[in-house]
């Protein structure tokens, strides 16, 4: 069953569901092991890495509300409470919020998303500061 159904999860939201779960783990324990270790020439490597990933995660998570929204959504239990059956839906849209976030932020700390704004909006305009490592830079 690819698709979900009104009793379970079909194998697309299922795979989803696992990879962003592992990704997401191995980024929180990559990202400690990257920022605790002694000063190295490869140390923007293992940066760059961490940023690819997180832009998967990105993609993944986006393609995981987009296969949300042309799929059904399995019942909850019959059984459950209605305080439970809201606390499951504002918990699991904050955890989609969250992974957003948190992927926008690393993507606008890596100053990717200075270029990203060139690109989209080459045209002069107003003066935008961002705030760096090495000061701020206008866009």
């Amino acid at each position: 069953m690819i698709r979900n159904t009104e009793d379970g999860w079909g194998s697309v939201a299922r795979w989803f569901h696992w990879g962003l779960a592992l990704a997401i783990i191995g980024m929180i324990g990559f990202g400690w092991w990257m920022n605790h270790i002694p000063a190295r020439a490869d140390k923007f490597y293992y940066r760059s890495i961490h940023a690819d990933i997180g832009y998967v995660i990105l993609l993944l998570t986006v393609l995981r509300l987009a296969w949300r929204a042309i799929n059904p959504t399995p019942a909850l239990p019959t059984k459950s409470l209605r305080w439970q059956r809201i606390a499951a839906r504002a918990s699991h849209g904050a955890l989609y919020l969250v992974v957003i976030l948190v992927a926008m932020l690393g993507w606008a700390h890596s100053g990717a998303l200075a270029q990203l704004l060139r690109l989209l909006w080459p045209v002069q305009r107003a003066a935008i500061y961002l705030s760096g490592q090495s000061g701020s830079r206008r866009l």
